[in-house]
């Protein structure tokens, strides 16, 4: 760069610069076209003056040099109507309106020297002013004309400050400033960076004496998901559900994992026919327990890739029972252990990805006579009924292995245990439920199924997704259920913006938020749709050797929640006062036809629909934290809300009493049902837990039970 010092005349003369007389011959231009402002013509003569500079070898320029440099930089900054006035001032014979080796229209600083960084540092390119017109055109959807009068300005107000190096993060921010200043806002959300500011970052990762460090792990997974809860609410779903979500009315599950789908439900004969397909090279049934085992892990590993929650393995021990018939009982453990090794090491142990198991307290109706199969997928020729002394001793391996598993560095083993009718028929059946119960503590919390109806089944442990297909039950390998999104509704909020005794008010705002997360499922199945159509989830869409897609995506199900019904009826009932059983009843009676209609309206949006997830631990602490917030006097608001009714008691014999009314209060509706404050009292005799499960299944419509 060399600094101007002369300036050759048209008639071959020299003189002084002096930028001096550039600002006036722009503010005469300007006051000619009605746009005359002295600081505003003394700021563009001096970029005309820098990049003169910059581009000259010498310290003289030509005259025609700085009345093309001073028309471009008109043009470019949007000062139209000034730049055509200077032109008409050059006259008639001044020179061409760009000299010999000039910048060519669309280039007006070439040559600058200005390099450009990405974001993540991982290229450098040279300064290109047409990258931004292109990007605003295909990202704002701005007409090239706008655009490229947008790209000027920030390329000028770059030059202005004579840098070299910039990074696109910064030429970003000056692009949304100009966007700002001509009121482009929504424009501006439409080309939105992902990420979080740098004295964020570094406040996760050194936060001084503010707190303590994140490791790197999990500083990186921070970023990760701030990113992409970014790209959930500003590509995925509506502006209207983004609001909903940040008010805490509903909760968007899993929203730092827009891109995949939620959880899955498959049953282990899937893996005993075909392996960890499509997770392997081949499909390849299991030649041994360690096989079966090594299987669980290969294709939980594989759905991380497609999956963000979890894993459920349906009927287990059912499963498990004609390849472990022959052994010992040395031996009957020892698969307890490989089998439940392989979903702990399978689990994620920041709880975000979990993998459940599924096991039967006896056999189901609808697979007594299904032809089971062994080791390498060999069918036997004897039904699964048949195998349930083995099954019984199985699963007994398992809770043993289950309530000694959990070490400071181990996760606590997800069990849920189905419980039917027939399991008070059979009394072996019942002896392994009452083996089960006794082995309950802190050890060992499972979760209880209760199916009351023999025509159907469920296929999840917490999502309680039923059929009746007897498709399924006569080729139980074909139970592959694919959750693609679950939404949750605060309750609580509900009631609190309702007040005390208000039914109707709350039965209206639940309303509103139930059609709020209708639409939420409805954007992310239309998301999901454009994903698999790109082919992003071809590898559990591609066909299993039973001819039928290892995932048949377009027919995954959606899960609503509603989230501290127990508190939302302390509300309503008033919390001090008299319960009054009556109202409540009425209350739950509406929220039961609210069901109802969800169904209804989810029927005609093509949304397979369960009305009754479980809510995640995020959800249920950010709703308590939102409503702590906006109702700071309100006695519920604690740490987190239930995900179903809630009964507390430190004695097994009180909540017995508590059980039962709610069994009386909460009838109208399938409820699930968390039991706290017992695991906690090492003076509960471990009868009591297999008396209050049975309690419970004959004495309510309770379809969940789950020791907390």
């Amino acid at each position: 760069m060399s600094r101007i010092l002369t300036v050759k005349k048209r008639d071959g003369g020299e003189e002084n610069f002096d930028e001096s007389r550039i600002s006036d011959s722009i503010f005469r231009a300007a006051s000619s076209a009605g746009e005359g402002d002295r600081e505003v013509a003394a700021e563009l003569a001096g970029v005309v003056s820098l990049f003169l500079e910059k581009r000259s070898q010498s310290p003289q320029v030509h005259v025609g040099e700085i009345e093309d440099m001073v028309e471009r930089v008109l043009l470019e900054t949007g000062r139209v109507e000034t730049a055509r006035a200077y032109i008409k001032m050059r006259g008639e014979g001044g020179s061409s309106s760009v000299s010999e080796g000039g910048p060519r229209p669309g280039e007006l600083f070439p040559g600058l020297g200005i390099s450009v960084v990405s974001s993540d540092a991982g290229a450098l390119s040279a300064w290109d002013r047409s990258k931004i017109t292109a990007a605003l055109m295909r990202e704002a959807r701005l007409s090239r004309e706008e655009a490229g009068e947008i790209a000027a300005q920030v390329e000028s107000r770059i030059a202005g400050r004579g840098l070299t190096r910039i990074s696109s993060a910064l030429v970003r921010s000056l692009v949304d400033a100009e966007m700002f200043d001509r009121g482009l806002t929504d424009e501006i959300g439409m080309q939105a960076m992902l990420g979080m500011p740098a004295y964020d970052f570094k406040e996760l990762v050194l936060p001084g004496s503010k707190g303590t460090a994140a490791s790197p792990e999990e500083a990186v997974r921070m970023l990760a998901g701030k990113s992409m809860r970014q790209f959930a609410f500003g590509e995925v779903f509506s502006g209207d559900t983004a609001h909903a979500h940040a008010d805490a009315e509903i909760h968007v599950e899993s929203a730092s994992a827009p891109v995949h789908l939620s959880e899955a439900f498959v049953s282990l004969e899937y893996l005993k026919r075909f392996g960890a397909f499509p997770f392997t090279g081949g499909w390849e049934p299991p030649s041994s327990i360690d096989g079966i085992a090594s299987g669980i892990s290969a294709f939980a590993e594989g759905m991380r890739d497609y999956f963000s929650s979890g894993l459920d393995l349906g009927y287990v021990n059912l499963s498990m029972a004609p390849c472990v018939e022959e052994g010992g009982e040395a031996a009957m453990e020892a698969a307890g252990v490989k089998i439940l090794d392989a979903v702990l090491s399978a689990s994620d142990r920041r709880g975000s990805f979990r993998t459940a198991l599924n096991i039967s307290a006896g056999v189901p109706d609808l697979l007594r006579f299904t032809e089971a199969r062994g080791l390498e997928g060999r069918k036997t020729g004897r039904g699964f009924a048949e195998y349930w002394t083995a099954a019984e001793r199985f699963s007994k391996a398992l809770v043993s292995a289950a309530a000694g598993a959990r070490t400071a560095s181990r996760n606590l083993a997800e069990i849920t245990i189905h419980v039917d009718s027939n399991t008070f028929k059979n009394p072996s059946a019942l002896s392994f439920l009452r083996f089960a119960c006794r082995h309950i503590g802190p050890s060992f919390a499972p979760g209880f199924v209760f199916e009351h109806e023999p025509s159907w089944m469920n296929l999840h442990s917490r999502l309680l997704a039923r059929t009746e297909d007897p498709e399924l039950f006569r080729n139980p390998e074909r139970m592959r259920v694919p959750l693609v999104q679950s939404v949750a509704i605060n309750a609580v909020r509900a009631a609190l913006a309702a007040g005390h005794g208000n039914i109707d008010r709350f039965c209206s705002i639940l309303e509103s938020s139930v059609s709020k997360a209708l639409n939420a499922l409805r954007e992310k199945k239309e998301f999901v749709a454009k994903l698999s159509r790109a082919g992003v989830f071809a590898g559990i869409e591609a066909g299993a050797p039973d001819s039928e897609p290892v995932f048949r995506i377009e027919n995954g199900i959606f899960s609503i929640s509603l989230t501290g019904i127990s508190e939302a009826a302390g509300v309503l009932a008033g919390r001090g006062d008299d319960l009054d059983t009556e109202a409540l009843k009425l209350a739950l009676s509406a929220i039961s036809f609210l069901m109802l209609q969800a169904r209804e309206q989810a029927k005609k949006m093509s949304i397979p629909l369960i009305f009754g997830g479980e809510t995640s631990p995020e959800g249920s602490r950010r709703f308590a934290s939102a409503d702590k917030d906006a109702y700071p006097s309100a006695e519920p608001v604690r740490g987190a809300y239930s995900a179903g009714l809630t009964a507390c008691a430190k004695q097994v014999h009180e909540m017995h009493e508590a059980v039962r009314d709610l069994g009386s209060r909460f009838s109208l509706v399938e409820w699930r049902l968390f039991l706290s404050g017992l695991l906690e009292n090492p003076d509960n005799p471990p009868e009591g837990f297999f008396d209050l499960v049975c309690d419970v299944f004959e004495n309510t419509d309770i379809v969940y039970l789950r020791f907390k």
